[in-house]
């Protein structure tokens, strides 16, 4: 017996080290004994795109207590947390520790943070060389305005020169500058006012004729009252080229974006074989002359240069002609050369403006269809040189849809007819395109892991199911899991002949604002023909979530630039809010976001009629 009693005894010393030993021996292991922790957001390494206080966000233990650099984070029932935290510019680390019963867990989350623009100091006098424009080579012909500009020590006195054209052209120092937040200015509770840069020195050059240069330098000089002076080379050089013989070029791609200025707001769309007059270039990107005052720019790569001596576009427009079909009308115009134009949309008359630049009118004969019950009226109108207008005005006052495409060289119009709307049962056989956003690319991911495809494809379900009960053909850009890319989804409604899409998304913030304050539901349109769409849906979503409203947008969102019918994108809660990501877990959420939809298109139609 008491070799039997030695023996415990040996064995519980021997037990007792070891759990004393066991963090010293297997550090990492010890660490798992701790609550679970986990950050979805943001990932290891990444770099933000704001300076300011951003969200952290993942999952740990329920009822494990959390800190993030020592501030106290609150940890919801299913182990869910989200933090806005201050940060500093430069590298940064989130030093997470999550505490239970079981133990201490720690994590660290290193970030890269972006510096904010701020004003230079005054001393050492000094130009900062990131900021001065152009920041990439540049072709103008004579006419042009040569603008530059770049940041430096405020107080000073500047100057500009152009290689081998002029020197010591005067620069202004430009007051205070307010820099907004772009996203607190689209998607915050109040605009806020941004924060004032000094030191920003702009100058511009009317290019005069004979004055061809390549790739001249562009020189700044900044001195100060003690006599100081620094220089500084703008990044991109300047070519000035005349503007004979002009350079013409063919679109090479369909739906290529045109826009107002590199990198800015979309202006219009074209189409390949549509010829361009090029005018300069900025970088990347190329510069159409559309009239004589009017511009856009396309990226270089979608436009093929014709030979020298190519004839600028342009062409007169002769007949047009209407032609009704049973769900359509095609207005036909004929040209003999392929134009850019754009077409607009005006809710009060109704009325589609068809706008073609290059055009002169010819246009001595309109004729319309008899049989027609769409098109009210048709009117040209020359504004300008080179731009000719087209009105077709209408007798419905709902908005269905168009295409506008060249058939050889003409260009046709065709504008989409309304369907046939019950009183009884507005959704039975009415046309309904829905699109679960994402996949294969997960979307917003919740703090838990929740993936926004994943709850998107079931929302969309269980909406299809309610529009089938009541009548409705419903078609589906994917079923399941299987890859749709963005460009294909329009495709497959139009192919559909869908009376109308609603695109189903849940949302998330960019880096800096407050997910607390900036919350709730939001709906998005582009066309004017989907706004009554688009506040219907806004309004049924209002009603049937009690969330906060995050508001209805006019928004450049892929797909909502559908033409073809009136086409919206919903975004019901937030993935990235533990509150939010667990109602949108909830099957019983996810119904009550259908049967809100649901309700919100019914009253469109109605209202459509």
């Amino acid at each position: 017996m008491g070799g039997k009693v030695k023996d415990k005894w040996i064995a519980k010393v021997f037990w007792l080290s070891a759990i004393a030993l066991f963090p010293y021996l297997f550090p990492e292991s010890y660490a798992s004994a701790g609550p679970k922790l986990e950050v979805v957001y943001p990932k290891e390494g990444q770099t933000l795109t704001s300076h300011k206080p951003t969200f952290i966000f993942g999952n740990t233990s329920p009822g494990s207590t959390l800190t993030v650099n020592s501030i106290p984070v609150k940890v919801h029932k299913n182990g869910a947390f989200l933090a806005v935290v201050p940060t500093s510019p430069g590298d940064f680390t989130f030093l997470l520790e999550a505490t239970n019963r079981s133990g201490k867990t720690a994590l660290e989350r290193r970030v890269k943070v972006p510096r904010p623009l701020e004003t230079s100091p005054i001393e050492p006098l000094a130009i900062e060389g990131d900021f001065g424009f152009p920041l990439k080579d540049i072709t103008l012909k004579p006419g042009d305005i040569l603008k530059v500009s770049f940041k430096g020590s405020p107080g000073g006195r500047a100057t500009f020169s152009i290689e081998g054209l002029a020197e010591g052209l005067p620069m202004v120092e430009e007051g205070p500058r307010a820099l907004l937040d772009r996203g607190e200015a689209a998607f915050g509770v109040d605009r806020e006012e941004g924060y004032p840069v000094q030191g920003i020195y702009s100058g511009s050059y009317v290019i005069g004729t004979g004055g061809e240069v390549g790739r001249a330098r562009i020189t700044f000089s900044l001195a100060n009252a003690r006599g100081e002076v620094v220089r500084a080379e703008a990044k991109g050089r300047l070519t000035v080229r005349p503007e004979n013989p002009p350079k013409v070029g063919i679109i090479n791609d369909d739906k290529v974006v045109a826009r107002v200025s590199p990198g800015a707001g979309y202006l219009l769309f074209l189409s390949k074989g549509i010829k361009v007059w090029v005018t300069g270039g900025y970088g990347e990107d190329l510069r159409l002359a559309l009239t004589p005052i009017e511009e856009a720019w396309v990226r270089a790569e979608k436009v093929d240069l014709l030979p020298p001596g190519t004839p600028v576009p342009s062409a007169r427009v002769g007949t047009v002609r209407a032609k009704a079909f049973r769900d359509k009308t095609l207005i036909r115009l004929y040209l003999g050369e392929r134009l850019p134009f754009n077409v607009e949309q005006s809710l009060e008359s109704p009325q589609y403006t068809l706008t073609i630049y290059g055009a002169t009118s010819d246009t001595h004969w309109m004729r319309y269809d008899p049989r027609d019950g769409l098109v009210e009226g048709l009117s040209w109108d020359q504004p300008g040189t080179g731009i000719y207008k087209l009105k077709v005005r209408l007798r419905k006052g709902q908005l269905w849809g168009y295409k506008a495409y060249y058939e050889g060289q003409d260009l046709v119009l065709e504008i989409r007819k309304g369907p046939h709307i019950r009183r009884d049962a507005p959704l039975r056989v009415i046309k309904v395109c829905l699109d679960p956003g994402h996949s294969p690319e997960t979307g917003a991911v919740g703090p838990t892991g929740l993936e926004e495809k994943e709850v998107n494809l079931k929302i969309a379900h269980l909406l299809r199911k309610m529009l089938l009960a009541e009548g409705a053909i419903v078609t589906m850009t994917r079923m399941g899991e299987e890859e749709v890319p963005l460009q294909e989804r329009p495709r497959i409604c139009a192919e559909a002949k869908a009376d109308l899409m609603v695109s189903i998304h849940n949302n998330a913030l960019p880096d800096g604002m407050d997910p607390y304050t900036n919350n709730g539901y939001s709906v998005y349109y582009y066309h004017p023909q989907a706004l009554a769409l688009s506040q219907s849906l806004h309004k049924g979503l209002g009603r049937g979530l009690s969330l906060p409203d995050f508001g209805l947008y006019y928004g450049n969102l892929f797909m909502a630039r559908i033409t073809e019918m009136p086409a919206a994108l919903v975004e019901p809660a937030f993935m990235i809010l533990p509150e939010q990501e667990a109602l949108l877990a909830d099957p019983k959420f996810q119904r009550r976001i259908a049967r809100a939809l649901l309700q919100a298109i019914r009253d469109f139609l109605q209202k459509a009629r």
